[in-house]
């Protein structure tokens, strides 16, 4: 304890009808209130002391509202950039059916609060995308040669559903190789989860090679609000108010 031990020694005295004994009712002796007060010390010892969590992940369903801040650098002019925002995510772990809705801003992209939302059909190897600052707000894809939903889980659980790595803080911490992905190579993620398995932090390293250019992007996600279940399953349906939907140019 790092109060002094006399300390200790000082309060019994000043508090004797603080502490009756359960047989007489009488004030305990002084012998009695120091090995109390030393019982008292040793649990608050014991509990300030940071226990590691080695319980394995799981995908769970949940959604989670936070701050996403990223840097872009351009490699070879050496140009640099930023972007935040804020984001909310659904997540439903049975159909891996994913809904992001969110805001960018970039002082350097001279872009304020541009909303978006993209809506993840993982059994229908489906993404559509909307932004009504768009010429044509809505774009859906779907991803040929994409794997099945089963595999898809599969290799999710594979990554995740294990011991953790380390902690950070009170929260168990994963560390990821993300695999490449066409121009998207070197990405490195990790991911913090608490105890209900609801996401609590993610950050991102990732290499975007381009035909004349490379950058180099990281980013991170800080979440203010978690809420583990089910979310609605209506959310994951494209909104008529959207509109029509169109294949992305180049798709």
């Amino acid at each position: 304890l790092k109060t002094p031990w006399p300390f200790w020694l000082k309060i019994c005295p000043l508090l004797p009808t603080r502490f009756l004994s359960p047989l007489s009712g009488k004030p305990s002796s002084m012998g009695r209130c120091q090995m109390l007060l030393v019982l008292v010390g040793l649990a608050v010892a014991l509990g300030e002391q940071k226990v590691n969590d080695d319980t394995p992940a799981k995908l769970t369903s949940q959604t989670v509202a936070g701050k996403w801040t990223g840097t872009g650098r351009e490699t070879t002019a050496g140009v640099t950039f930023d972007f935040s925002g804020q984001w909310t995510v659904y997540f439903d772990a049975d159909a891996l059916n994913v809904r992001v809705d969110g805001k960018v801003t970039s002082k350097f992209l001279k872009v304020s609060d541009q909303s978006f939302n993209v809506i993840v059909h993982t059994g229908e190897k489906k993404i559509t995308t909307h932004s009504k600052y768009l010429k044509q707000p809505c774009h859906s894809l779907i991803v040929e040669g994409a794997p099945p939903m089963d595999i898809v889980k599969s290799l999710l659980k594979d990554k995740i559903e294990r011991k953790p790595d380390g902690m950070d803080g009170d929260y168990r911490k994963w560390n990821i190789d993300v695999p490449d992905i066409r121009d998207v190579t070197d990405g490195h993620l990790s991911m913090d989860l608490d105890h209900e398995n609801g996401l609590r932090k993610v950050s991102e390293v990732a290499t975007y090679d381009a035909k004349y250019f490379t950058f180099k992007i990281e980013s991170a996600f800080t979440a203010s609000d978690v809420k583990i279940g089910k979310p609605d399953a209506g959310l994951f349906d494209v909104p008529k108010k959207w509109g029509k939907c169109v294949a992305p140019p180049g798709a």
